[in-house]
Protein backbone atom coordinates (compact mmCIF):
# COMPACT_ATOMS: atom_id res chain seq x y z
CA UNK A 1 0.00 0.00 0.00
CA UNK A 2 2.70 2.51 0.76
CA UNK A 3 5.40 1.33 -1.66
CA UNK A 4 4.78 4.49 -3.64
CA UNK A 5 4.51 6.95 -0.57
CA UNK A 6 7.41 5.85 1.71
CA UNK A 7 7.28 9.68 3.39
CA UNK A 8 3.78 8.85 4.31
CA UNK A 9 4.70 5.39 6.08
CA UNK A 10 7.36 6.89 8.15
CA UNK A 11 5.47 10.10 9.12
CA UNK A 12 2.17 7.71 10.47
CA UNK A 13 4.92 5.68 12.61
CA UNK A 14 6.62 8.85 14.24
CA UNK A 15 3.62 9.84 14.78
CA UNK A 16 1.88 6.42 16.34
CA UNK A 17 5.68 5.57 18.09
CA UNK A 18 5.44 9.17 19.83
CA UNK A 19 1.54 8.71 20.37
CA UNK A 20 2.81 5.09 22.10
CA UNK A 21 5.28 6.56 24.12
CA UNK A 22 3.14 9.73 25.30
CA UNK A 23 0.13 7.21 25.99
CA UNK A 24 3.39 5.05 28.04
CA UNK A 25 4.83 8.26 30.15
CA UNK A 26 1.23 9.29 30.98
CA UNK A 27 -0.15 6.05 32.43
CA UNK A 28 3.45 5.90 34.49
CA UNK A 29 2.85 9.30 35.75
CA UNK A 30 -0.30 8.92 36.81
CA UNK A 31 -0.68 5.34 38.04
CA UNK A 32 3.18 3.71 38.72
CA UNK A 33 4.41 6.42 40.31
CA UNK A 34 1.65 7.35 43.20
CA UNK A 35 1.45 3.74 44.06
CA UNK A 36 5.53 3.27 44.08
CA UNK A 37 5.55 6.59 46.14
CA UNK A 38 2.73 5.05 48.28
CA UNK A 39 4.90 1.49 48.91
CA UNK A 40 8.22 3.50 49.73
CA UNK A 41 6.37 5.48 52.47
CA UNK A 42 5.06 2.40 54.11
CA UNK A 43 8.23 0.34 53.61
CA UNK A 44 10.79 3.28 54.65
CA UNK A 45 12.43 3.15 51.68
CA UNK A 46 14.30 5.83 49.16
CA UNK A 47 12.63 6.74 46.46
CA UNK A 48 16.08 5.79 44.73
CA UNK A 49 16.21 2.45 46.33
CA UNK A 50 12.87 1.21 45.79
CA UNK A 51 12.73 2.50 41.57
CA UNK A 52 15.89 0.66 40.76
CA UNK A 53 14.34 -2.57 42.84
CA UNK A 54 11.24 -2.13 41.46
CA UNK A 55 12.58 -1.55 37.59
CA UNK A 56 15.14 -4.65 38.46
CA UNK A 57 11.84 -6.64 39.18
CA UNK A 58 9.69 -5.51 36.42
CA UNK A 59 12.35 -6.23 33.92
CA UNK A 60 12.92 -10.01 35.20
CA UNK A 61 9.33 -10.69 35.81
CA UNK A 62 8.23 -12.14 32.10
CA UNK A 63 11.63 -13.88 32.37
CA UNK A 64 10.97 -15.04 36.08
CA UNK A 65 7.67 -16.60 34.63
CA UNK A 66 8.12 -17.82 31.15
CA UNK A 67 11.36 -20.08 32.94
CA UNK A 68 8.23 -21.22 35.42
CA UNK A 69 5.99 -22.12 32.33
CA UNK A 70 8.54 -23.79 30.85
CA UNK A 71 9.39 -25.94 33.65
CA UNK A 72 5.59 -27.11 34.68
CA UNK A 73 4.23 -26.90 31.59
CA UNK A 74 5.99 -30.03 29.98
CA UNK A 75 8.12 -27.93 27.40
CA UNK A 76 11.62 -28.47 27.39
CA UNK A 77 13.33 -27.42 30.34
CA UNK A 78 16.77 -26.06 28.42
CA UNK A 79 14.28 -24.31 26.47
CA UNK A 80 14.05 -21.35 30.08
CA UNK A 81 17.09 -21.83 31.07
CA UNK A 82 18.72 -21.01 27.78
CA UNK A 83 16.73 -17.81 27.72
CA UNK A 84 17.48 -16.82 31.05
CA UNK A 85 21.59 -17.07 30.43
CA UNK A 86 21.17 -15.77 27.04
CA UNK A 87 18.96 -12.49 28.63
CA UNK A 88 22.26 -12.66 31.37
CA UNK A 89 25.07 -12.85 28.52
CA UNK A 90 23.56 -10.12 26.61
CA UNK A 91 23.27 -7.80 29.43
CA UNK A 92 27.02 -8.67 30.71
CA UNK A 93 28.38 -7.92 27.09
CA UNK A 94 26.35 -5.15 25.13
CA UNK A 95 24.54 -3.61 27.92
CA UNK A 96 27.93 -3.43 30.10
CA UNK A 97 29.85 -2.84 26.48
CA UNK A 98 27.84 0.35 25.89
CA UNK A 99 27.38 1.92 28.85
CA UNK A 100 31.28 1.52 28.77
CA UNK A 101 31.31 3.31 25.44
CA UNK A 102 29.14 6.17 25.78
CA UNK A 103 29.78 6.86 29.39
CA UNK A 104 33.08 6.34 30.40
CA UNK A 105 33.32 5.22 34.03
CA UNK A 106 35.63 2.91 36.43
CA UNK A 107 33.84 -0.48 36.41
CA UNK A 108 35.67 -2.65 39.48
CA UNK A 109 37.14 -5.35 37.97
CA UNK A 110 36.11 -7.76 40.95
CA UNK A 111 32.61 -7.22 40.26
CA UNK A 112 32.86 -7.68 36.51
CA UNK A 113 34.71 -10.71 37.03
CA UNK A 114 32.36 -12.28 39.50
CA UNK A 115 29.45 -11.58 37.03
CA UNK A 116 31.21 -13.16 34.21
CA UNK A 117 32.32 -15.92 36.08
CA UNK A 118 28.89 -16.84 37.12
CA UNK A 119 27.56 -16.42 34.26
CA UNK A 120 29.98 -19.23 32.55
CA UNK A 121 29.86 -21.22 36.09
CA UNK A 122 26.34 -21.61 34.58
CA UNK A 123 26.55 -22.48 30.97
CA UNK A 124 29.19 -25.53 32.43
CA UNK A 125 26.27 -26.40 34.85
CA UNK A 126 23.58 -26.42 32.05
Amino acid sequence: VFSDAKFVFYALISIWIVTLMSLLANTASNYFSPTLASICDKLNLSYDIAGVTFLALGNGAPDFFSLIASFSGGVDVLVGVGALLGGGVFVCTVVVGLVAAFCPCDVSKAVFLRDISFHIWAVFCV
